[in-house]
């Protein structure tokens, strides 16, 4: 078993239980193989605001106005998704921001 801690920021985490003032944070455990999309697709369906703000485990996708940071890089979002997790791991999710 390792561990795996999730931060997610702006109104990403407005709907998360135990959110502070700038974000929501996760310390998740996984079992030795688990992907990053086995972990999403598992919180999608046992933490709804992950469910209905940031992946959505019908489609296997991000919603579209959400970044994912792992291991301190921008990630991939399709192809990232099948990385295997390791034990300290970081994930950071922020909101698409646009504008001129």
């Amino acid at each position: 078993m390792g561990k795996v801690d999730i931060k997610i920021y702006s109104w990403l985490s407005d709907s998360f239980p135990g959110r502070t003032l700038s974000h929501a944070a996760l310390n998740e455990s996984f079992r030795e193989g688990e992907s990053l999309r086995d972990l999403f697709s598992r919180l999608s369906s046992q933490c709804p605001p992950f469910g209905k703000v940031i992946f959505d485990c019908q489609t296997q996708r991000f919603y579209p106005h959400v970044n994912f940071i792992y291991k301190g890089k921008a990630a991939d979002a399709i192809h990232d998704l099948d990385r295997k997790l390791e034990d300290g791991d970081e994930i950071l999710f922020v909101s698409i921001y646009a504008g001129g």
